[in-house]
């Protein structure tokens, strides 16, 4: 076995530092957009060099990163096919130069994906002791300094911005400027960082867990002087204590933020974790029936929240009411392209012309308008994409969490929390075509699949697939 002490970060230092990439530009998400491919490839290409292959160190045959069995196969192909026709709904879209060149980068993170996790699980023990070393120590200083941001009002953010010029955003609106000292900014670019946080939330638990037992399993089986370095990086008096205010400063960071959207995925996949651990079967079941039902029923649902006075309802949040307008408005589209859609990211075009035509009502607190798009990504894809395109979403979901309850029970519920959070954050926030997010999402998989697969051992007690 590869000696991690003599090598702090194995033989293949860039294998245990390249999830780091995808952290150091959280203060500006939409760069993830050109890292997290690039991360990706970089991943495809060093495993067919073998550059991250030990021969010496495989005791058995190579197993592709998490195991992809046939549900999860089968699910990256109809993810593939929805990304395939988002690109032919450009055929009859109003504005065809809009949605073509997103769905070719959802395609392409795609292919990387799946490419990348089919990479033979052929990584020594101190590479991966490593890569989950530094993941987890970067994603911990990321939560506290996303904690100290949003007690501060962006402090740190706003020292960059005023001392580096060209990274200030395009949009004057987004930032406010005084004797050339940026003194504030709009919640905009600080709840995209919160979403980003909240995103790679249980990929970094999943790494967590793994890094502390794979330090217990190492300090139960060396000697006295071999647990001093065991550690490599990160000492033992300090590990416990960064996991810690770490996890505590993501946490109040996405509570207090002005991102309800991050706060209940946070609530949700905390509650479906519990409820995993403790009846692994109902979660599932619970998980699948709301995704069913969100796919299903999202039209009929958006029109009644809004006939039954929800938007009027003190007892919700601004955003929260904004967006059953917004629900209700794009949900009264659907029936007129029910089967193919209106086309990928054609909704802002479809809005001006709407406008154009007969401008927004106003109620009381915003415009009656569908909006650059429908902030929920099950309505924006019946829209967009219609019947076709929910079905091949229906069925991606369903074929993840049947990969997810054949998952070793020690990740199960680490996976369907992740799955549940990250179907929440979707359903009421950001654009389905939004690159950065695309770009992160596809981030978190990857970094989810790659901490997952290092229980490749299931316990006999509770072999995957077995129902209980």
């Amino acid at each position: 076995m590869h000696n991690s002490a003599a090598h702090p970060f194995g033989r293949n230092g860039w294998v245990a530092a390249a999830p780091v990439i995808c952290l150091i530009l959280a203060m500006m998400p939409r760069s993830m957009s050109v890292v997290a491919p690039l991360f990706m490839l970089a991943a495809l290409v060093a495993g067919n060099c073998g550059l991250i292959a030990n021969p010496v160190s495989i005791q058995a045959p190579a197993e592709p990163l998490g195991w992809i069995r046939p549900p999860g196969e089968l699910a990256f192909w109809s993810l593939a096919l929805l990304a395939l026709w988002a690109l032919m709904s450009a055929a009859w879209s109003p504005v065809p130069a809009a949605g073509a060149p997103k769905a070719l980068y959802l395609g392409l993170l795609v292919a990387l994906l799946y490419a990348a996790v089919r990479l033979p699980l052929a990584v020594d023990d101190g590479v991966r002791d490593s890569a989950a070393r530094v993941f987890v120590t970067t994603m911990c200083l990321l939560g506290i300094l996303l904690a100290v941001e949003v007690a501060t009002g962006e402090v740190v953010n706003r020292w960059i911005l005023t001392h580096f010029e060209f990274l200030r955003p395009n949009t004057p609106k987004h930032i406010h400027v005084a004797d050339g000292v940026v003194v504030g900014r709009t919640e905009a670019e600080l709840n995209r960082r919160i979403a980003l946080l909240s995103v790679l939330f249980w990929p970094a638990i999943t790494m967590a867990n793994f890094w502390l037992a794979s330090e217990r399993q190492r300090m139960r089986v060396s000697d006295a002087a071999a647990i001093g370095t065991a550690s490599n990086g990160v000492s033992d008096l300090l590990r416990r204590p960064l996991l810690m205010a770490g996890g505590i400063g993501a946490i109040l960071a996405i509570a207090a933020s002005g991102h309800q959207s991050s706060q209940t995925a946070l609530v949700v996949g905390i509650v479906v974790f519990a409820l995993a651990r403790l009846m692994p079967r109902v979660a599932i079941l619970a998980v699948g029936t709301a995704w069913l039902t969100a796919t299903l029923l999202i039209v009929p649902l958006a029109l009644v929240a809004y006939k039954s006075g929800l938007h009027e309802s003190p007892w919700l949040f601004h955003s929260a009411r904004h967006r059953i307008v917004i629900w209700h408005e794009t949900a009264k589209l659907v029936p007129n392209a029910p089967l193919l859609g209106i086309g990928a990211d054609a909704t802002p075009a479809v809005t001006r012309n709407l406008e154009a035509a007969s401008p927004a009502q106003q109620s009381r607190e915003f415009a009656i308008s569908t909006g650059r798009h429908a902030h929920n990504f099950f309505l924006q894809i019946w829209f967009e994409l219609g019947g076709v395109g929910a079905a091949l979403m229906l069925v991606t979901g369903l074929l993840t969490l049947a990969a997810i309850w054949m998952l070793p029970a020690a990740v199960r519920a680490m996976a369907t929390a992740h799955f549940a959070a990250m179907a929440t954050l979707l359903a009421s926030s950001y654009g389905v075509w939004q690159m950065w997010l695309q770009a992160t999402l596809a981030a978190s998989a990857f970094v989810m699949i790659l901490g997952l697969s290092y229980y490749h051992a299931p316990s006999p007690d509770h072999a995957p697939g077995r129902w209980r």
